[in-house]
């Protein structure tokens, strides 16, 4: 049987590890990857109370990630959600993780 989980949690952990280092947002008990490596474990399914990072912290670094706001250049072709885009002041803030 084939598993979607199997490649999704690498390639989940690059992205979130990418936008960890675009928002500047660095954890101070735990590195980087471990971080990124717990968050896309959890939202790959795995239970919360399961992943290599306390309960607590591990929500705590979701909700940081939840509500990032942040201008996206108009330029060039992007695969874009339109349900999470929002236009203030004529410039374009992309919402959520």
């Amino acid at each position: 049987m084939n598993n979607p989980t199997r490649w999704r949690t690498p390639v989940l952990t690059q992205v979130i590890l990418i936008l960890m280092e675009y928002i500047n947002l660095e954890p101070r008990f735990y590195s980087s990857e471990v971080v990124a490596l717990a968050l896309a474990s959890y939202l790959s399914g795995l239970s919360s109370w399961r992943t290599c990072l306390p309960h607590s912290t591990l929500l705590y670094y979701l909700r940081r990630l939840s509500c990032v706001r942040y201008v996206v250049p108009v330029s060039g072709f992007y695969a874009v959600d339109e349900t999470k885009i929002m236009v203030i002041r004529g410039s374009i803030i992309m919402c959520g993780l």
